[in-house]
């Protein structure tokens, strides 16, 4: 019988050194898997992973009206809405900067969306609707003109001039998973709340910030200051009480509040570009500058003599909308619409309730609009018994 050769010294140690290599990775490999871990639990647990085409779908497909969408680390603002409006083809669209984002849908009697939030310099406006096919057009525009889209001194941070293109949530998690552990030792959110959301309903909402501080769009895409709400004078949840720094930021000339004294006549003729593309297309538009807390218009009067343009800005849109068969109100101040300083949620946005005013006053002068919304009285009269701060609906 042949003897069974005895195995050699390199056939011994190929399997050890392969061991000790397999070792050396996981013990590399472990302390990241322990950090990224966790965080992609936490991503996966309250929803940071969805896409914002998907929370478009998710929400139009859910019979909770309030399901909220409100993420903490991506900001897909544009291509989010871009895939509501595909998805509910409103009669009603409100368009416009975060300032407009108080619109609810339960003013309107036809289809409306709130498409807030996606405009924020003049070459963003018509991007996305003007690609829209016709019968996917909105009737009616409803649209929020701010001050420094015309101030030529003033360069916005967030123009893009139309993009609805978005990163993917694996993408965003690769450059934003530290900021998961940040945000776990600054306390502001802690395990025992990934457990339950805040948000009562059969859907679960979609984003740490939704899940946790009720904060985030809604299903028609206006947007809920949940932390705010709760505790608007806490300078945990609201970094602006008092208005502090947005009247700072006036008095020192800065942002938004940059002194220019004439508004910028290539910003106006954009503007009348976009007034004339509409009426081209049918589509009715029915524009304003919405309001400011009346302790930011004070801050403002102050420092008249570094923002000229803004007191002259009204009369000039005004001149350029009615050539084009648009109607714009100037609503800058708060107080002109009846409302309080305590119905702005902070120095540059105001409640649903003040916006409520806003469409009864909008209403007032443009029949069209009025098609399109529940009966006047029977919003006057929500407006009128609306006895909660901040909430007409």
């Amino acid at each position: 019988m042949a003897e069974t050769p005895a195995p050699s010294a390199t056939s011994v140690a190929r399997p050890r050194w392969r061991l000790r290599l397999c070792v050396r990775l996981i013990g590399a490999l472990l302390p990241a898997m322990l950090l990224v871990g966790p965080a992609a639990a936490v991503w996966y647990r309250v929803g940071e992973f969805v896409d914002p085409v998907t929370a478009a779908r998710i929400q139009s497909e859910s019979r909770d009206a309030d399901v909220l969408f409100g993420q903490a680390y991506s900001n897909n603002t544009r291509a989010y809405k871009a895939a509501a409006i595909q998805r509910t083809r409103p009669a009603a669209l409100a368009i416009g900067s975060s300032r407009t984002l108080e619109f609810r849908e339960d003013a309107f009697s036809t289809p409306f969306y709130n498409a807030g939030g996606t405009v924020d310099c003049l070459e963003d406006l018509g991007a996305g609707l003007f690609s829209l096919p016709p019968d996917a057009r909105p009737q009616v525009i409803i649209l929020g003109v701010d001050p420094w889209w015309f101030n030529g001194a003033y360069e916005a941070p967030g123009c893009k001039g139309s993009s609805s293109a978005y990163d993917s949530p694996l993408r965003n998690f690769a450059t934003a998973w530290r900021d998961t552990w940040s945000d776990y030792f600054s306390d502001k959110f802690a395990a025992t709340q990934l457990r339950t959301s805040t948000q009562a309903g059969p859907t679960s909402p979609i984003g740490l910030n939704a899940w946790v501080n009720g904060n985030g769009f809604r299903k028609d895409g206006s947007y809920r200051y949940g932390s705010i709400m709760e505790r608007p004078d806490d300078p945990r949840t609201n970094p602006d009480v008092g208005f502090h720094a947005t009247i700072d930021r006036v008095q020192s000339g800065s942002g938004r509040f940059v002194p220019a004294d004439v508004a910028s006549e290539p910003a106006i003729a954009a503007f009348e570009t976009f007034l004339r593309e509409c009426r081209s297309r049918g589509i009715h538009v029915v524009a304003f500058l919405p309001p400011f807390p009346h302790a930011v218009i004070e801050a403002l009067r102050d420092r008249a003599d570094r923002n000229r343009y803004f007191w002259s800005l009204g009369a000039r849109l005004r001149t350029v909308a009615e050539a084009n068969g648009v109607i714009i109100e100037d609503l800058s101040d708060l107080a002109t619409l009846g409302m309080s300083d305590d119905e702005a949620i902070d120095g540059y946005h105001c409640s649903e309730k003040a916006y409520l005013a806003v469409l009864l006053r909008l209403a007032e002068h443009d029949p069209v609009l009025r098609t399109h919304l529940r009966p006047i009285s029977e919003l006057e009269t929500r407006l009128a018994r609306a006895s909660r701060r901040f909430i007409a609906f």
